[in-house]
């Protein structure tokens, strides 16, 4: 086996950086929306390399131009009596985030809220996690979005809890985020191809010899300037966009202008970068709205709206215990699931989405099937069953079609 050059080395050293600036780790309560080749697909397409309890790495687009976006949703269920660390829905319909137990939930009356800390990625109370957010910055968002609610009198209370459930459905603020995405990294893209082509096809090319009057070595100082300039052009753009999009958050900012500055891997991957917690605390469904087609978004709404008809109850809980006993945890759990359920429906009637069919009794696959899961419309052969996909629901028997 004849031995490598170095600079096969290190080409082969240069692309495993590029793959690895490529991976974004998403946390378990989150869903990351990729592209491929510059077009973004539904969530619910979207395979896993690998994963566990704590998050999971998604497949990745290998175009510098594709992006990552990581949309989750409120962690915590928001009610009028205060703040509970769990919630019923989960947000890739069959799937659900992963939790430790009742015995972990922490509940948070509003009178309290001021004490809710911040600890990095964590909101915290008495020292024990209310919950876990994928970024700081969004755990900052979520105690200034509790704050703002617990400062309400308590009889306009119910009203911001309502426009909070919502604003997590609103399409327009998430629009105007991947707009201004778009018009920050438009030249960035660019030069990132620019990039791109000229380390690998063109770098290739040159050392292979398939470039007459280029693959000299007299012409390395020409070609090496110009990897120069346009790594550290992407550098520089990429610390213009990131100050459009995130004014305040400077210590990350100087971070990725100086990974960038010493790997033109990060370089090449910085519009991506810049995307991934460009929506913040937004429902996925909402996020996938502005980008995949209408069928496999009504699909998605529909499989969400089954979950929250029917919720998966948490590991280790009967579905019959309506997830615990303590009766303020169980009501606030109840009505932060009917207020996104809500939320969901006018998001559908925006969009104009019929999800009748899609809540209705499936279309019977095997004749020998007699019921199903109301949550993921599995088949099942006896009556009585019960699915263990969905935390051992209850499944429905099939009524009987006349037709003659």
């Amino acid at each position: 086996m004849p031995a490598l050059s170095d600079v096969a080395w290190i080409y082969i050293i240069l692309t495993g950086l590029y793959l690895f600036e490529s991976l974004a780790w998403v946390s378990s309560g989150a869903v990351a929306i990729r592209s491929y080749f510059g077009r973004f697909r539904c969530p619910t397409r979207t395979h896993r390399l690998l994963g566990n309890d704590a998050g999971y790495l998604p497949t990745f687009g290998i175009a510098p131009f594709d992006a990552t976006l990581i949309a989750e949703s409120c962690p915590i269920s928001v009610a009028r009596e205060g703040v509970y660390g769990y919630v019923a829905g989960s947000l890739v319909g069959v799937d659900a985030g992963v939790d430790s137990g009742p015995a972990s939930w922490l509940y948070c009356p509003w009178d309290r809220i001021g004490e809710i800390k911040v600890v990095d990625r964590e909101l915290r109370l008495d020292g024990k996690m209310l919950c876990r957010l994928s970024t700081a910055g969004a755990a900052r968002s979520l105690a200034g979005s509790l704050s703002e609610i617990a400062g309400q009198p308590q009889q306009e209370r119910e009203v911001a809890i309502s426009r909070f459930v919502a604003l997590q459905f609103d399409t327009q603020p998430i629009q105007d985020r991947i707009d201004a995405w778009r018009a920050a990294t438009r030249r960035l893209r660019f030069v990132s191809l620019l990039l791109f082509c000229w380390i690998f096809p063109v770098g290739i090319a040159r050392y292979q010899g398939w470039l007459p009057g280029f693959s000299d070595v007299e012409t390395i100082a020409v070609y090496l300037a110009i990897v120069l300039l346009l790594w550290w052009l992407c550098s520089g753009l990429m610390f213009y966009g990131h100050r459009r999009l995130y004014p305040g958050d400077r210590p990350q900012r100087w971070k990725l202008f100086l990974t960038s500055l010493v790997s033109p891997a990060a370089a090449m991957r910085s519009p991506d970068h810049l995307a991934r917690r460009l929506v913040g605390i937004s429902h996925p469904v909402a996020v996938a709205a502005a980008f995949c087609a209408d069928d496999e978004v009504c699909q998605w709404t529909g499989r969400l709206a089954r979950d929250l008809l029917f919720p998966k109850p948490p590991q280790g809980v009967p579905a019959e215990s309506s997830y615990g006993t303590d009766e303020v945890a169980i009501g606030i759990v109840r009505q932060y699931r009917e207020a996104s359920l809500a939320a969901l429906w006018a998001f559908a009637k925006e969009r104009g989405f019929d999800l009748e069919p899609l809540l209705s009794q499936p279309q019977r696959d095997d004749p020998q099937a007699v019921s199903y899961c109301p949550r993921c419309h599995q088949e099942f052969s006896l009556v009585a069953s019960r699915c263990g996909q969905c935390g051992d629901l209850p499944t429905i028997e099939y009524r009987q079609v006349d037709w003659g």
